[in-house]
């Protein structure tokens, strides 16, 4: 059977989304409620990381830490040596790479944005010489 009925779900008035997790919930779902009362009372007692703004907007928690770095500033983690472990400087009297690659990553702790720093550190041979490879 083939029935139709009208619900109401929680989505996100920033980017849409519509599932829900939480530290007091096993699985990320997106519920479905037979009132907005219901819904509030959920957001309230097991979305802790979502929010309910006065005007009734609703935001889900990477909108909330999205707002927060805009407003405050993000909150960047250390400087990390780039992952890649590649090497950027070769030796030009022996042919071999000699220096690990000087680039490094920070991410925000709230928000995830990143930042990296790109060298291009090659010694390279000056025009019209050989490497020696």
């Amino acid at each position: 059977m083939l029935e139709h009925q009208s619900c109401v779900i929680i989505r996100c008035d920033g980017c849409g989304e519509d599932e829900i997790c939480g530290s007091k919930l096993e699985d990320s779902f997106a519920p479905h409620f037979e009132t907005e009362a219901e819904a509030i009372r959920f957001l309230d007692e097991y979305a802790e990381d979502w929010q309910r703004l006065d005007d009734g907007t609703v935001l889900c928690d990477r909108c909330v830490n999205a707002a927060t770095c805009r407003e405050q500033g993000c909150d960047m983690g250390e400087w990390i040596a780039c992952l890649c472990q590649g090497y950027t400087r070769l030796d030009l009297d022996n042919g071999t790479l000699t220096a690990r690659c000087p680039d490094r990553h920070r991410w925000c702790n709230r928000c995830g944005r990143g930042e990296y720093t790109h060298h291009t550190h090659l010694n390279r041979p000056a025009a019209g010489t050989e490497a020696g490879l």
